[in-house]
């Protein structure tokens, strides 16, 4: 089965879970880019990570790399609780949150 990984600056999601509940869940997002959230943020506060080479405020080819990994449509699919991220080994040293996609999986790992 194909993977595919993306690829997120950690302390950029450090500083979107900051002040958030324990609870709260994070959200990749696939429409203007390929981004992390969270719906516990306010709408005109809320912060956002893009994936490396999916962000279009940055990215030349960031459609056809959106595309690619998330197909034509919109969506989003919950992959972790503020919790959950910070309980992960490396979470305080690591370069990377990697996020591992199949058709049918989301995976989650810190890498460097």
């Amino acid at each position: 089965m194909s993977k595919t990984i993306l690829n997120f600056n950690l302390d950029e999601v450090k500083n979107l879970v900051t002040g958030l509940s324990i609870d709260a869940e994070i959200f990749l997002v696939g429409d203007q880019g390929v981004y992390l959230m969270c719906f516990d943020q306010p709408a005109e506060k809320r912060k956002i990570v893009y994936a490396k080479g999916i962000n279009p405020a940055k990215d030349d080819d960031w459609w056809e790399e959106k595309r690619a990994v998330y197909g034509g449509d919109d969506g989003g699919d919950t992959i972790a609780t503020v919790r959950e991220l910070a309980c992960m080994t490396g979470f305080t040293t690591g370069k990377l949150l990697k996020v591992y996609l199949t058709p049918t999986t989301i995976e989650t790992k810190i890498g460097s």
